[in-house]
């Protein structure tokens, strides 16, 4: 059979050619992001074959189209993994119940794979028998292999409530030729095909091609908003007028940032300016995490988190972030003042904040910089997190990164050893900020000597320390799993304490203190003199 000739294609800087053989119930599909609204997303080649029942081919077509709904309807902030995930999930729960209220007409299953094409890599998503292989420099290589997971069959969509599914990426190169396979394909036949040599093969399942021609060029992903290309400029002077903002007094100036506060007059609204600085210029980690935390700013919404102003198109003429500005006191301050942090404020904050990097946690989204100077406590209660400028993103950034982020007080041990951050090593940082917010400014260990938390706080239940010293584990496994697993930690010791706080907070206080040891000496003093006294009368 000669070789079938492909669809030529060209999107953006990508140029490829695709094509499918095999599979009378198969489709393929091209979907480009930036057409959707989600040009961060890239482009999507989607397989999708039918199984079972008669109309399993319509079934293929709806599953394939659903899935780059869901792909490209995910929350901007998620990686590719857990978007291609939860388009997953709802396409299997569709076909599952579609099965069991068509019972007599027999169920549809699909097998699925997609290539997403984002930057100089491709992700390659297989729910179901699908496999991928490359051929590049005439060598066909099956690829996923180490992150397939072997303990678990892959069953099609449609036929569990819950079906695995595998994803994994690939650096590519001009010139690869890729396979992605439904089903299983004899390896001879898979040679052959790859080759063009189709004579004498009748595919008994669907198998597409996708050969690269052109690439996008080699740069820095484009993480940060359209603004990133506004120019840079000085910061403005207090009393002048910039875009409509009133400059007031700084508020705080870094190597790389200065912090001002302003009166938007446009919007009759107090806020803060966030400019850069000419050093940021020199040090691009620094410049991209000043574009990636108005970017995440902007997709994340949470009452924890502290968010930024997107200004009307046309507004801004150079390069800076509108944050809100919230009347109150950062933890830093709150903790070095007296009177110190009580159990029961001390708990509404440490909640507060775990549901703060519970709720950049779900995004995919690692802090990386939690301490007390970046949690404002608002006038009037509550609390929101700020910059995130150092933030991590699991499914974007290069987890082999070996510049540390963050703040070296705060870093949880494993990160020096080049481990990519994750929710573990956010719940240290949070258990040396809570281990601050009620020793008074203290660290656990390292800056001064090192004091059990029974002595410097005794009025503290038991229970809460326990969680404490979980959280700071030097072992990750030790600790608790995530933000989530800590906050409920916390609650369930509220509800449920083995000691209760109400009843033994004055005599734990009591007996620590010196106290109790001059009074039992006063008491035996008087003691001796009233028997005394009493023998020297008879």
């Amino acid at each position: 059979m000669a070789a079938e000739a492909f669809d030529r294609i060209e999107l953006g800087e990508w140029a490829f050619s695709v094509g499918m053989r095999g599979g009378a119930r198969a489709c393929h599909t091209i979907h480009d992001g930036a057409a959707r609204g989600a040009p961060h997303r890239g482009l999507v080649i989607l397989l999708a074959e039918g199984l079972g029942a008669v109309d399993a081919g319509p079934s293929a077509a709806c599953a394939a189209h659903a899935f780059a709904d869901g792909y490209f309807g995910a929350a901007p902030t998620l990686g590719a993994a857990r978007a291609a995930g939860q388009a997953l999930m709802a396409i299997n729960d569709w076909l599952f119940h579609q099965g069991w209220s068509r019972q007599a007409q027999g169920q549809s299953h699909v097998r699925l794979g997609a290539i997403l094409l984002r930057g100089r890599r491709l992700g390659f998503v297989v729910a179901g028998d699908c496999a991928v292989y490359r051929r590049r420099h005439g060598a066909l290589l099956p690829l996923g292999e180490e992150e397939a997971d072997t303990t678990r069959e892959r069953v099609p969509l449609g036929s569990a409530r819950d079906i695995p599914f595998g994803y994994f990426e690939s650096e590519a190169k001009a010139g690869d030729r890729y396979l992605l396979v439904a089903g299983h394909v004899p390896l001879r036949e898979l040679e052959a095909t790859s080759r063009d040599d189709t004579s004498g093969v009748e595919l008994q399942t669907a198998v597409l091609w996708l050969d690269l021609a052109r690439l996008p060029a080699s740069r820095p992903a484009d993480l940060g908003p359209e603004f990133g290309k506004l120019p840079l400029r000085e910061p403005p002077q207090q009393g002048e007028m910039l875009d409509g903002f009133e400059i007031a007094n700084t508020i705080h100036r870094s190597r790389y940032t200065l912090l001002r506060r302003a009166r938007d007059t446009v919007e009759q609204r107090d806020v803060l300016l966030k400019f850069p600085l000419p050093a940021m210029l020199q040090d691009q980690v620094f410049q991209a995490g000043f574009l990636r935390e108005a970017w995440v700013g902007r997709n994340v919404e949470s009452e924890w988190v502290a968010d930024t102003i997107e200004l009307p198109a046309g507004r801004q003429s150079c390069l800076y972030i509108v944050l809100p500005f919230y009347r109150g006191e950062t933890l830093e301050e709150r903790l070095t003042r007296q009177p110190a942090v009580g159990y029961a404020e001390g708990m509404g904050i440490a909640l507060r904040l775990c549901h703060a990097v519970d709720d950049l946690g779900r995004r995919q989204i690692i802090h990386r910089d939690i301490k007390p100077e970046n949690v404002v406590l608002p006038i009037g209660g509550g609390l929101k997190l700020l910059d995130l400028g150092l933030a991590y993103l699991p499914g974007i950034d290069d987890p082999n990164e070996e510049r540390l982020g963050g703040t070296i007080s705060y870093m949880a041990p494993e990160l020096f050893r080049n481990v990519p951050p994750d929710a573990r090593s956010e719940v240290f940082s949070l258990g040396v900020t809570a281990y601050r917010m009620w020793t008074g400014g203290r660290f656990p260990f390292g800056q001064w000597e090192v004091q059990p938390l029974s002595r410097l706080r005794p009025d503290l239940p038991r229970w809460l320390r326990a969680c404490l010293a979980r959280a700071l584990a030097t072992d990750p496994a030790r600790r608790f799993a995530d933000a989530a697993a800590f906050a409920q930690a916390l609650e369930a010791g509220l509800n449920e304490a083995d000691e209760p706080y109400s009843r033994y907070r004055l005599l734990r206080i009591w007996f620590a203190g010196p106290r109790i040891w001059q009074w039992l000496t006063v008491l035996f003093a008087t003691s001796f003199a009233v028997t005394l006294l009493m023998l020297l009368r008879r």
